[in-house]
């Protein structure tokens, strides 16, 4: 599962600059508190309905519950 964040940094890091602002676009859409960080239930509510998603399990590898990315 820590391969899977690997992967999902390393396709950041070969983003455009306008596909990263997208990114950050989108993950700050998915912090519903503003926290900096994305709990299972602002992930599930994001992604509610669409097909295309990793688990969340998989990107949070610590078992915290919460993802930060912190790029």
């Amino acid at each position: 599962m820590e391969e899977t964040l690997e992967d999902a940094l390393a396709c950041f890091d070969n983003l455009s600059a306008e596909q990263k602002d997208k990114a950050w676009e989108d993950f700050e859409a998915m912090d519903l508190d503003g926290d900096g960080t994305i709990t299972l239930i602002e992930y599930q509510q994001f992604y509610y309905g669409s097909s295309y998603r990793i688990p969340f399990q998989e990107l949070n590898t610590n078992r915290d519950g919460k993802l930060f990315l912190g790029i």
